[in-house]
């Protein structure tokens, strides 16, 4: 797949996916397309996803007495970057994504919460018009794994990046690559619901970091922490995944109604959780420091 063929695949996922998300989400408001991050005393899905964005600013070093300029790297409807401009208003946030109808809301969105310290941009995260050593800190929560190439997405945010600057990304990764019939099938389908070309293998993304110069880069595992509540749900409905699973990798045909977007992240939910299980993938954060 050429790279405008696969820009335009993924703009047009989620140009749909926020339409849908509007009309099928309960909390709408928290505008996040991340999963959130549940601790022991998190009760509800709001929580979680203030949580995650608290997570982000503290990971990020936020101060509001030093000017500082943060990239959004694929900031979906700039629910993170809106979130955290409120609470910081002296630090500049830029959002980027390859959606021109998620960057449309997002601009929306922080005209609304009358933010005027956010800003959206159509652009690519691997081929940015930024000046060099131009941000001060970036994160990407939940898009990485939508670069078609992860080496030019860790290229271009290096040069980007302030030295000393911090680099976070939030997201899934391979961790074993070696995989059975079944969880390839499992995967390709994961990948193909998503809209991923592959997801990173953490060892490979590692390298990348590294040949490249960055240092004290660190991973933490949070697998434990995301989405218990569609976890919960796919164990209580475990037979109706299972049933669908089984259609989907033997191509049989199925004639009920298409599923709703809550419906359809449930079911992406139930092949994580078998990815999982099979020890293939984990949800880790991780930060490395511009040299």
């Amino acid at each position: 797949m050429s790279s405008q063929s696969h820009e335009k695949k993924i703009s047009e996922i989620y140009n749909k996916r926020w339409h849908e998300l509007k009309d099928s989400w309960n909390d709408v408001d928290t505008l996040a397309l991340h999963h959130g991050y549940y601790k022991n005393d998190t009760k509800t899905s709001r929580e979680a996803i203030y949580n995650m964005n608290n997570l982000v600013g503290s990971l990020l070093n936020l101060r509001d007495e030093k000017p500082m300029r943060i990239l959004d790297a694929g900031c979906g409807v700039g629910g993170t970057s809106i979130y955290l401009a409120k609470r910081h208003p002296n630090i500049k946030f830029i959002g980027i994504s390859i959606a021109h109808e998620e960057v449309k809301f997002a601009k929306k969105y922080a005209k609304t919460n009358q933010v005027k310290n956010a800003e959206f941009i159509l652009a690519n995260f691997v081929n940015t018009d930024f000046p060099d050593n131009y941000f001060d800190n970036i994160f990407a929560v939940e898009s990485l794994s939508f670069a078609e190439n992860h080496n030019d997405f860790v290229d271009e945010m290096y040069r980007i990046l302030k030295p000393s600057g911090r680099f976070i990304v939030f997201d899934v990764f391979i961790k074993k690559p070696s995989m059975s019939s079944i969880i390839k099938k499992v995967y390709k389908e994961y990948c193909r619901e998503y809209g991923f070309v592959r997801i990173p293998l953490i060892n490979e993304y590692e390298f990348y970091l590294k040949e490249k110069g960055f240092k004290e880069i660190k991973f933490f595992d949070i697998s434990k922490n995301i989405s218990p509540y569609f976890y919960r749900d796919c164990v209580l409905n475990f037979f109706v995944y299972t049933c669908k699973l089984f259609r989907r990798l033997f191509k049989i045909k199925n004639n009920k109604k298409k599923n709703n977007l809550d419906s359809h992240y449930r079911w992406l939910t139930f092949l994580a959780i078998i990815l999982g299980l099979s020890a293939t993938v984990s949800y880790y954060t991780t930060i490395a420091i511009k040299k």
